[in-house]
């Protein structure tokens, strides 16, 4: 049962809908972030969510062929 997650492969649409969501993420975090306008753990948390959301979108977006 755990390993369910690999018994089907995503569309080329998948992907690229998977990659708007981290995009979307990470736009709300950079919001959030920017409406503190000041550092802190949360803005640290945020920053990192940020950077892995983006991160995650560029892996994909050089993974997706042409």
């Amino acid at each position: 049962m755990e390993n369910d997650l690999y018994d089907f492969t995503f569309t080329r649409a998948d992907w690229m809908r998977i990659q708007q969501a981290l995009r979307a993420q990470a736009r709300d975090c950079y919001n959030k972030m920017t409406a503190l306008g000041e550092r802190g753990r949360y803005y640290e948390l945020l920053w990192q969510e940020y950077g892995y959301a983006n991160a995650l979108a560029d892996d994909i977006d050089l993974k997706l062929p042409e």
